[in-house]
């Protein structure tokens, strides 16, 4: 073999392992893909099944009617009070993360969405309650500014928006 067949040789072989390089790279990063997805499931599904959030939600249907007022929430317990706001600090978590497309709206809506077709309307009046509270507690301004839980109200209209998930046949 001439030192000219043996440099193309080489230069195939050198192409052939960038390919298999570049199909190894990219099977890699499909798996991390799907690892994050797994995990990001994993994790709704774990603050979903805390018994803080279970007992936020038996509050919600046992305990708050759709017309709360201010007075009401402010004399539920403090164990009642700490459950919702968990679940109402989650929901505006999961907000945050599908708008930033960090976790997939049909995830979070395959978690939520069973208990938000009922409680959509007590966890939107639950939030006007507490933003009023904020806004007495640290004034309007900063309210306005800040808009806390905001992604709450978006994730909501977002799983409302949707048509409802049924489970496989």
């Amino acid at each position: 073999m001439d030192i000219e067949t043996a440099a193309n040789f080489g230069e195939m072989l050198g192409g052939l392992a960038i390919l298999f390089t570049l199909l190894f790279g990219i099977r890699q990063i499909k798996q991390w893909n799907e690892t994050l997805k797994i995990n990001s499931a994993r994790d709704v599904a774990s603050h979903i099944s805390s018994q803080q959030i279970q007992y936020a939600i038996v509050v919600l249907v046992n305990e708050i009617k759709d017309d709360v007022t201010f007075e009401e929430y402010a004399n539920m317990s403090r164990k009642d009070k700490d459950a919702i706001n968990a679940l109402i600090i989650g929901l505006n978590t999961h907000g945050i993360l599908v708008a930033k497309g960090i976790l997939a709206l049909e995830l979070v809506a395959l978690f939520y969405q069973q208990f938000t077709i009922g409680l959509s309307k007590r966890l939107r009046k639950l939030h006007e309650i507490m933003m009023q509270n904020a806004k007495d507690k640290i004034g309007s301004k900063h309210i306005s500014e800040i808009q806390p839980l905001e992604h709450m109200i978006w994730l909501l209209d977002k799983i409302d928006e949707m048509p409802v998930i049924s489970p496989p046949k």
